[in-house]
């Protein structure tokens, strides 16, 4: 028979239910508050820790409401050495176990922020925390010691800005513990090999750096060999442990203190990044000046050869011809101008000329065609014939196959036919004319005896003779 396979819920789950069995009621437990925090959602997370253990602590966002307003005592802080009471259970999540806190009451001032304070309090009675002490940090350093674990991520950011801000600058790695029981005698180690080697690799500064954690992780930055070790190192140290909010015993002892690892490597670059800016600027404004200065002495050039050109009698010449040949050119354009204008004109003219002619030509052989149909008599009815025609002629123009203006053209046409003299004799009437003179005689009273006249039919002329007297009946 094999060994069972556990998953990883399972097992789990088993054990929360021992944890539950062995511990199924809340308990008190006493430590030091370290990591002290609040969550966007309002909980509160925290670990209660002694010299040898820690555990992971939740505060729920109602109990911490009910504590702040007074109902317990109020909120613990980082170093506060409180007892705690509550449920221990697991986060399976995580795969950790952790107590759910319901009730917090103090304990005094824990003991390992009562050392934390001792220590300080010993090394600034002794000066090593006083300004005057402190050394400057070298403008352009070449050689600088980096003081961290080679698997750290600080080192690598440190690298990157240094890369980035100073490339000049030659970084030489002490390895180093930064976390650990045994992490101050390396740290101590490091900083004594820096110490013995300075002079002989030319080192200018050293960056004593480690990313951020918890208060226990940066535990070995307080211990006081550690900042006498710092103290004691011939060239600055420059500080950058944990992130900004973080504080150690070593920041105080060191030359400089930065927020980060990064902030460090930014500090120690600080001379070469505005030496590079002021000389960008420097260029800068030196080209700046020179283009000025470029463009002055070109434009007193370009006036003084202006001046010599306006002196000379060539350039006058030159000049007035040019001018000359301006306006001469501006005169042809302005006649052929005027020519283009007048063409223009013309051919309107003509083209408004040429169609009444036109129009008379057309009327005048119609009126001839009609001359040789009529007889001289129907003279008389020429008008009112060139006015049908020319009403014909437009409406025949105007149809453009439309039904309605060619039925109105028909019906004009009518009329005028029916007003034509022709169709009057037609109807059995007659026209008298004097056969001599041809003019027309519309009365009895103007007939003489034995006078000769000419009476017109619809389809022909007769002539006759008067009989009797004026008058005649």
């Amino acid at each position: 028979m094999s060994d069972p396979i556990w998953t990883v819920s399972d097992l789990a789950e088993a054990v929360r239910a021992s944890l539950a069995t062995a511990f199924p009621t809340p308990l008190w437990v006493t430590g030091e508050v370290s990591n002290f925090s609040r969550a966007p959602s309002g909980h509160f997370y925290f670990t209660l820790r002694d010299d040898h253990a820690a555990i992971a602590c939740t505060l729920w966002r109602s109990r911490a409401e009910r504590m702040m307003r007074g109902e317990g005592g109020g909120l613990p802080k980082n170093g506060d050495a409180i007892e705690v009471f509550g449920q221990l259970t697991t986060y399976a999540p995580r795969g950790t176990y952790q107590l759910d806190v319901q009730q917090i009451r103090a304990a005094g001032a824990g003991a390992w922020f009562q050392r934390f304070l001792a220590v300080k309090a010993k090394l600034e009675a002794e000066g090593l925390f006083d300004a005057a002490r402190k050394r400057p940090l070298p403008r352009f350093p070449r050689r600088i010691a980096i003081v961290t674990s080679p698997q750290a991520d600080a080192l690598q950011d440190v690298l990157r800005t240094l890369a980035a801000r100073a490339p000049m600058i030659t970084a030489v790695l002490v390895p180093t513990l930064v976390q650990g029981p045994q992490a101050p005698q390396a740290i101590v180690a490091a900083l004594t090999t820096v110490a013995q080697c300075a002079a002989a690799l030319r080192l200018e500064a050293v960056l004593l750096v480690r990313g951020g954690g918890a208060a226990e992780d940066l535990a070995a930055f307080n211990e006081e060999r550690v900042a006498r070790a710092i103290a004691a190192c011939p060239i600055p140290v420059v500080s950058g442990v944990g992130h900004e909010t973080d504080t150690t015993i070593a920041d105080f002892v060191a030359d400089a203190r930065a927020p980060t690892p990064t902030g460090a490597a930014v500090l120690i670059a600080q001379g070469w990044s505005e030496v590079v800016s002021q000389v960008q600027e420097l260029d800068a404004r030196l080209k700046r000046a020179f283009r000025i200065q470029w463009q002055q002495v070109n434009q007193q050039l370009d006036w003084g050869e202006r001046d010599l050109k306006r002196l000379s009698p060539a350039f006058a010449i030159r000049e007035r011809r040019e001018r000359l040949e301006q306006r001469y050119a501006a005169l042809r354009e302005a006649l052929a101008q005027r020519l283009r204008s007048a063409a223009r004109t013309l051919e309107a003219t003509a083209a408004r000329l040429c169609h009444p002619r036109a129009q008379l030509a057309a009327q005048r052989t119609a009126l001839e065609a009609i001359a040789q149909r009529l007889p001289h008599p129907l003279a008389l009815l020429a008008p009112y014939r060139r006015a049908w025609l020319a009403s014909s002629d437009r409406l025949r123009a105007a149809s453009f196959d439309l039904a309605e203006p060619k039925r109105r053209l028909e019906t004009l046409a009518a009329r005028l036919e029916a007003l034509s003299p022709t169709a009057v004799l037609a109807r059995g009437y007659a026209l008298v004319f004097d056969s001599e003179s041809g003019r027309l005689i519309t009365r009895a009273a103007q007939l003489e005896p034995e006078e000769r006249i000419a009476i017109q039919f619809a389809d022909a002329r007769a002539l006759a003779e008067v009989v009797g007297g004026k008058n005649t009946e």
